[in-house]
Formats: structure tokens, C-alpha cells, sequence
């Protein structure tokens, strides 16, 4: 619902420009009108965006928006520490089989 100066025209959707400007409007001294503006920009972007909690920002690393460039990045270098410890595993184990052999 969008007003304009006590008419409502609905054409945009609910909750948007319409609750803004009546909440930014409705009061009369400068403190209160840019008190009323920013709350109102902060719902607004809650709402939109949502929120974080402190502290999660290196934990979700948000993989699902990441390019298959970088996945692919992600598995090599994965792939890469999994042949290593398998390697330095099966030297381990083997090493006295080797020395038995000999």
C-alpha cells in the first residue's frame, strides 16, 4: 500500500515506502523526525537483510554462494592434505616392513 497525503494507492507492496514516510511524518521536532528515520531504515533492513551474531562471521563462511572456481579451489587443496596424511601414514606403517626386508 503506497499514500500519498491521506490517499492510499494499491500498487506497491505492504509495508514499504507507505510505513516510512508515515512513521518519518508523523512527528514534529528534527531529534524525534531523525530518531523515527533511522529506526524505521534499521527495521526496514533487518527485515530485508537479517542479522548477524557476533563472533559466527569466520564460521559461516556462506559456501553456498561461492563460484565453482573456488569449490574446485577448496577440494584440491583438500585433496591435496588427505594424499599427504595417507602418504605419511603408509610410510609410517611400511617403513618397518621395508627395514624387515632388507
Amino acid at each position: 500500500m503506497r499514500c500519498c497525503k491521506n490517499q492510499v494507492v494499491a500498487n506497491e507492496s505492504e509495508g514499504s515506502s507507505c510505513d516510512f514516510s508515515r512513521t518519518v511524518t508523523d512527528s514534529q521536532a528534527v531529534d524525534e523526525t531523525w530518531r523515527r528515520a533511522t529506526d524505521a531504515i534499521r527495521q526496514a533492513a533487518k527485515l530485508e537483510l537479517g542479522t548477524t551474531k557476533p563472533g559466527r562471521r569466520k564460521l559461516d563462511k556462506k559456501t553456498w554462494q561461492w563460484t565453482d572456481d573456488v569449490k574446485a579451489k577448496k577440494y584440491q587443496k583438500a585433496k591435496k592434505a588427505a594424499k599427504k596424511a595417507v602418504a605419511v601414514t603408509k610410510a609410517a606403517r611400511y617403513g618397518d616392513v621395508y627395514r624387515k626386508l632388507d
